[in-house]
């Protein structure tokens, strides 16, 4: 009964310290990404990152800064953290970013080449549906993708940090009980 109970509690602890490693959401970094609205106009550079949760299939971070290059667009970073009404939609092959400031909302679209559940490494940015916008209460600015690609880092949750802790001193722990084992 007893060697039942400690290798119940050794699978158990086990299962805990592997749980959650399919679980991680993905942060995107973005690679080179430039944008356009077209021969002589303005050129914009995008980088930052978003993360994207393959489980729930939804965006549930972003900060994302556009520098102009050349031409007479303003620079602004697009972060979840300090816009209002912040508005993400999309699925594994498009994401779509919208949040707003005073006076202003900026609109952030990428279409990615493969789907972001399956996918490792660096991934292409298409062209279709991908671009930028910022809408001013008289006017909008539009620009489109001229190249660019995202690569990623994963980001483990909270909980699977602490499942995986719990999972190695729960090892721990039955291990040191075992009698005679040093």
């Amino acid at each position: 009964m007893k060697k039942s109970v400690h290798l119940a509690s050794l699978l158990l602890c086990g299962a805990l310290a592997i749980s959650g490693a399919a679980q991680a959401a993905t942060t995107w970094y973005l690679k080179d990404v430039t944008f356009s609205n077209g021969a002589g106009g303005a050129v914009d550079q995008a980088s930052g990152w978003f993360t994207y949760d393959e489980v729930s299939n939804t965006y549930t971070d972003w900060n994302i800064s556009v520098v102009t290059v050349s031409g007479q667009n303003s620079s602004w970073t697009f972060d979840s953290a300090s816009l209002t009404n912040k508005i993400t939609w999309g699925d594994d092959t498009v994401g779509v970013f919208r949040g707003e400031a005073p006076n202003v909302a900026f609109i952030t679209s990428l279409s990615f080449a493969e789907s972001l559940t399956t996918a490792t490494g660096d991934v292409a940015i298409k062209s279709s549906n991908t671009w930028i916008s910022r809408s001013f209460r008289q006017y909008s600015i539009t620009t489109s993708l001229v190249s660019g690609s995202i690569t990623t880092s994963p980001v483990p949750e909270l909980e699977t940090g602490v499942a995986f802790a719990m999972g190695l001193l729960g090892l721990m722990a039955v291990a040191r009980r075992r009698p005679g084992h040093r």
